[in-house]
């Protein structure tokens, strides 16, 4: 995988559902390409298509994503839209990600395939999820935990995210959080998390052109008040660029 150049640091949405038909992101091609559209106007330079991995609900395969990523790359050249596009996916923490540990076929950010994206259930963070988190870093993976402001339980007590932070576990959170789009509490959540230090990256974790947009503009400036601009910028171009280069300390 080619480094990022110093002319692509336009901000990284290392989370979006922007491949037509694959989860519950867009259902046609016309949806993805207005997500394209609008995330590039937004000011996104390259996007992580990061559909859902979680069996019995999306039965995704490594193979099904690489398609669709590729056809979807030729739409995007087609369109003329200056969106470089990589895939990866957002895992399901469950007792079926120690197989696909033993399989070593979980979809990850890094050529050295170290980083994955990993998704609490909502409404809390289950018994024994702290087991197979340690399980993964034993293995060399470097989880990144995705919006843990929307977890019941982090939304209740932030600070129960502690233990996995003591694990050397990475977070994102969503743009949208930090401006109130998922509640009050995930927005509290998300800038208690800010203002401690524990996020590593903001992504849209957008899904569609009418709802839940790829765009993380406001997100970045709400951080920017919290934090200041340059603790910002690495939220959203510097860390995402090391995840996926793979030159992040794991």
């Amino acid at each position: 995988m080619k480094s990022l150049a110093p002319a692509m640091l336009q901000r990284i949405d290392l989370h979006c559902h922007i491949l037509p038909g694959v989860d519950d992101g867009p259902q046609d091609l016309d949806n993805a390409l207005g997500m394209a559209r609008m995330a590039v106007a937004d000011g996104t330079g390259l996007l992580v298509a990061t559909p859902h991995f979680q069996p019995g609900t999306w039965d995704t395969t490594l193979d099904q994503v690489a398609r669709a990523a590729a056809l979807f790359r030729e739409a995007l050249q087609r369109e003329d839209i200056d969106l470089e596009l990589r895939w990866a996916g957002e895992v399901r923490l469950g007792p079926e990600v120690l197989g696909r540990l033993r399989r070593r076929d979980l979809p990850c950010l890094d050529p050295d395939r170290r980083f994955l994206l990993l998704e609490f259930p909502h409404p809390e963070i289950p018994p024994g999820a702290l087991y197979q988190v340690e399980l993964l870093r034993l293995a060399g993976y470097s989880p990144v935990i995705v919006h843990p402001e929307r977890n019941g339980t982090i939304r209740k007590r932030p600070g129960a995210l502690r233990p996995f932070v003591e694990l050397g576990c990475r977070f994102q959170i969503t743009a949208g959080s930090l401006c109130g789009e998922f509640g009050s509490s995930a927005q509290a959540a998300a800038r208690a998390l800010l203002e401690r230090g524990w996020v590593d990256v903001i992504a849209s974790d957008g899904h569609s052109f009418y709802r839940r947009h790829p765009v993380l503009a406001d997100g970045l400036r709400e951080a920017t008040r919290l934090v200041g601009e340059t603790a910002a910028r690495r939220l959203v171009i510097d860390t995402p660029r090391a995840i996926l280069e793979g030159t992040l300390p794991s």
